[in-house]
């Protein structure tokens, strides 16, 4: 069992589904001719890539914008006990709401 390979596939698994929903939001937007800036939930992209000159790509790693888990979330100083309660919180406020607690990561 290759541990490595199977975190690979299981965050694939998650990230690829948001971010096709993100780029379906812009291409629509594009579509529709929408000059107004178009407010979405997360980045239509994680992945960070090298090219080389030869067209070669080179994996360098990813970078994870997200609704912050609620366990590191402030607004609340009860720790993993307020976690649920803060994630639930957190994760109700509609897309583009100011009050959103983001948070990055990168592997």
């Amino acid at each position: 069992m290759d541990l490595v390979k199977d975190d690979a596939i299981e965050r694939l698994k998650r990230i690829i589904p948001a971010q096709q929903s993100v780029i379906s939001v812009l291409r629509n937007a594009e579509l529709e001719g929408s000059q107004s800036p178009v407010i979405v939930g997360g980045p239509p992209v994680s992945m960070i890539r090298q090219l080389g000159e030869d067209g070669t790509e080179a994996l360098i790693g990813n970078i994870v914008f997200r609704r912050c888990m609620g366990e590191i979330m402030e607004s609340d100083p009860g720790g993993w006990e307020a976690k649920e309660k803060n994630e639930k919180a957190n994760n109700a406020l509609e897309v583009g709401d100011p009050g959103i607690v983001w948070s990055m990561g990168c592997k």
